[in-house]
Formats: structure tokens, sequence, C-alpha cells
């Protein structure tokens, strides 16, 4: 009595659809803190995406392998037993447990990057006074860099910033980057490597013209 939906944007669709071979991809889909995902995987195109069902959206879900990034994701395979989420890895036979509070990959650094959506005015050109990210700080020790692009992301600032989300317990932090000049169509991107926890929840681009509270 079910019915198939369609959840995949048609961006997402046509990146698929440029990969040379879609026919080798498989899936698995498990629940954890409040989410179901489903995870689909791409051998040949190296490259993996999970959609996750309750927020309705996909992203990539990329690793470092032999120095490469982005890889496709170790899992090749999953189970749930013991309470646990199970995955074989592909390239050495090992088993994991998939947990939300480790913050490596099997002692690896994770490799953490997003790129926040256009804000782009046909009209006049934005001069902005300064750049927010709004994310967890005081988890310990380690640095988000911050870079963008005025031409619709086909190239990012030569000058980036990092950013602490400072020590331990420093939960006041403030992650902003100020003077950032002006242009027609603003594209940010933040990445992060470390053995911490990492929360991001938005972004705010203030205007030159708009009060900073």
């Amino acid at each position: 009595g079910l019915k198939a939906k369609v959840v995949s944007p048609t961006s997402l669709n046509q990146v698929w659809g440029a990969y040379a071979t879609v026919s080798d991809a498989f899936g698995y889909v498990y629940q954890d803190g409040g989410h179901e995902f489903y995870v689909l995987t791409f051998p040949t195109a190296n490259t993996t995406w999970a959609f996750d069902a309750s927020t309705k959206e996909w992203a990539e879900r990329p690793m470092t392998i032999s120095s490469t990034f982005p890889a496709r994701h170790r899992a090749s395979c999953y189970a749930f037993f013991n309470r646990m989420h199970i995955v074989g890895d592909y390239s050495n036979g090992k088993v994991y447990e998939l947990s939300a509070t480790t913050y490596t990959d099997d002692s690896d650094a994770i490799t953490r990057q997003r790129i926040f959506p256009h804000a782009y005015s046909e009209k006049d050109r934005i001069r902005l006074k300064e750049f927010e990210l709004d994310c967890e700080t005081g988890v310990g020790a380690s640095n988000i860099t911050i870079s963008w692009s005025k031409d619709g992301g086909h190239t990012y600032s030569a000058t980036t910033f990092d950013r602490s989300l400072g020590a331990a317990s420093a939960y006041k932090t403030r992650l902003v980057v100020r003077s950032l000049g002006i242009a027609r169509d603003w594209l940010f991107k933040i990445s992060m490597t470390g053995a911490v926890k990492a929360v991001i929840r938005d972004a705010i681009a203030r205007p030159r013209n708009e009060q900073t509270k």
C-alpha cells in the first residue's frame, strides 16, 4: 500500500547524472537521535550522500582516505547490533561503531565543510559589514576557516580567516569576520578539521547599514 516518492532535488539528480557509473550504487538506512538516515554510496564516483528523512535534506558524507578528500565513506555494510550502529570498512575489513560522540574516524581527523546559500542582489551590490557563524563554542581547541566567493562559487577568497571555537567552557566565544567588501553575489564556505563536537546552527551576513547587537 505504500507509494514511491521522489526525495532527490533536481540539482542533485544532475550531479548524479554526471557520474560515469551509477549501477554500482548501494545504500543502507539507520536511525539515530530521532533522525532516520538513508546513506547512498557510489563506489566508482568515489562519493557518499546521506538523506535525513526528518529534515528532508541531503548532505554529502565524505571522508579523507589516502590523503584524498572528498572520498566515499568507508562503510560498505551496516547492522544494528547490541544497541550499536555497526559498519564494515570496505578498504581494510575493520568493523566500527558509528557514534555521534566520537570525533575522529578510526583516529583520523574528520573534515567538515559547509557552503551556505547565495546572498544575491540583482539590482544593487551588497556591502557586508560582517559575517557571523552561529555555532556551539567552548568545546575545545579547534579552528574554523571562513572563506567567501564573489563569483558564484567558481573561486574563493585567497585570504581566509581562522576563528577559534574557544577553549573548553569558553561558551561566549563569537566567530565573526569583518570588513568583507562589496559584491553582487556572496557565497560563504566554512571548513573545520578537529577532534571536537561540531554543531552549526546558522550564519548571519550583516549589510553595512544594519545595526549589530
